[in-house]
């Protein structure tokens, strides 16, 4: 019984620094859409190629 409760806390406060971790990287323009929307209106049909473009490259 123990380690079933143990392993729940660790798995809760894992996935509590991940979601701290991501929204503190990633910012509120991600979460509320703005972030896409901005580069959509500038890329336009050719952002979503872009993305594949830079892998291409780095890779």
């Amino acid at each position: 019984m123990e380690k079933v409760k143990k392993d729940k806390m660790f798995t809760s406060v894992s996935v509590g620094a991940a979601t701290v971790w991501f929204s503190t990287h990633c910012g509120a323009g991600f979460a509320s859409g703005t972030q896409e929307l901005n580069y959509f209106a500038n890329h336009g049909w050719w952002g979503p190629f872009f993305p594949f473009l830079t892998i291409a490259i780095i890779a």
